[in-house]
């Protein structure tokens, strides 16, 4: 699937992702301080706040290694040169 986009797009899709999992972490963040506003949290909101969390830290790093496959692709694979290809004068 990643193969036939190029490395810019494979890349927009990477900070889509992230961005997606930063607003996951800022709802599960603001959820609990908007129940801390109000009353106490519950159980439940602080397992919706885990939750939300965790999938952001997928969402996040998903995103990295989207990133990572993106550089590659624009860089093309290592190749190191040959010692003998150095040492000729």
């Amino acid at each position: 699937m990643l193969a036939s986009l190029s490395a810019r797009q494979i890349q927009e899709i990477a900070l889509a992702i992230g961005a997606i999992g930063g607003l996951v972490f800022a709802y599960g963040a603001f959820s609990v301080l908007g129940w801390r506003r109000s009353q106490r949290p519950s159980e439940s909101a602080h397992r919706n706040e885990k939750v939300a969390y965790l999938i952001a830290a997928l969402l996040l790093t998903l995103s990295f290694i989207v990133s990572i496959v993106a550089i590659r692709t624009r860089t093309g694979p290592a190749t190191r040169p040959s010692p003998g290809a150095a040492s000729t004068p």
